[in-house]
């Protein structure tokens, strides 16, 4: 008779574990933080923003690094938005209103051309692609849901690969240096005449 109780009391352990990894899991709103709340909100936020700096670089950029890096970022943001909306579910749509600030960043982006337009593309991205990372490291460190952790600890990397080449690209522009692509002859010092 011990034996079927504790066999039964093990059994409802189990299944009520099995409940609260499943209800950590989907990121229900009333099980969802008010953290892991704003860490979505931002997520998504930060996504879109970067996704529509990569295109607007895609269309105008005069640099090819740039532009690829600009593809880069539209598919790994793109994918970003994906895997959240399959593990938040529960969060609902995520209002992408901009902050005005956000907005004239943006009008103020697609109203330049040239090397004007590659400097301050690149410095948003770089800015943004840093804030994004904050915000990633911010979840995998303090987030309450598991699942949005283990979210934050895999998009690292890719972003972190993102922010290098913007910030190996920011430098190439800060110094005038040419793309690696130019095949311009380099320049040789004259031999003193003897």
């Amino acid at each position: 008779m011990n034996t079927v109780l504790l066999a039964i009391v093990i059994l409802a352990c189990v299944s009520q574990t099995r409940q609260a990894r499943a209800q950590d899991a989907s990121t229900d709103p009333a099980q969802t933080s008010s953290w892991d709340k704003r860490f979505i909100r931002e997520a998504y936020q930060n996504s879109w923003i970067q996704q529509h700096i990569g295109q607007l670089t895609q269309e105008k950029s005069q640099n090819d690094r740039l532009k690829a890096a600009g593809q880069k970022i539209v598919s790994d943001y793109a994918q970003l938005t994906r895997e959240l909306k399959n593990i938040a579910p529960g969060a609902g749509p995520i209002p992408l209103k901009l902050s005005s600030r956000n907005s004239r960043m943006l009008d103020h982006l697609a109203g330049l051309s040239g090397n004007d337009f590659d400097r301050a593309a690149l410095r948003e991205l770089v800015r943004y692609e840093g804030q994004t990372i904050r915000e990633l490291d911010h979840e995998a460190l303090r987030g309450e849901n598991s699942a949005l952790k283990q979210f934050a600890l895999a998009q690292l990397p890719i972003l972190q690969s993102d922010l290098n080449v913007g910030q190996s690209l920011n430098i190439q522009l800060k110094s005038g240096a040419r793309e690696p692509s130019d095949s311009a002859a380099p320049v040789v010092p004259e031999q003193p005449s003897q």
